[in-house]
């Protein structure tokens, strides 16, 4: 499955051809070309690299991504809050709260107790 990427956009906007961004990620043409294509997700590296160089945020060069990866976690993240049902004490507190935060980073209102 292909992802919408925005990578190709700011290797364009900033002049780079493909090689030269290649060159900066240490990776080779023919991978960046599939990371723009969004044919193969990127790695952790070229990621970061990528935020260095563009200033943006891996959320808007990979938004496909970013959001199948999002709504992976928030479904682990549900799972996590019902074994959370019952407990008490200052850690579950502590990740009732994490819960909470994600879920308004992710767009979710808060679940009325």
């Amino acid at each position: 499955m292909r992802n919408r990427t925005f990578v190709r956009a700011q290797r364009k906007h900033w002049a780079l051809s493909q090689n030269e961004l290649a060159r900066l990620l240490n990776r080779s043409p023919a991978r960046l070309s599939r990371y723009e294509s969004g044919e193969d997700p990127p790695d952790l590296e070229t990621v970061l690299g990528l935020q260095v160089m563009f200033g943006t945020a891996p959320r808007r060069l990979f938004p496909s991504l970013y959001s199948t990866t999002e709504e992976a976690v928030m479904r682990r993240a549900a799972e996590f809050d019902l074994q959370l049902a019952g407990k008490i004490g200052y850690t579950a507190d502590r990740q009732r709260r994490l819960l909470q935060a994600m879920a308004l980073r992710a767009g979710h209102p808060p679940q009325a107790e």
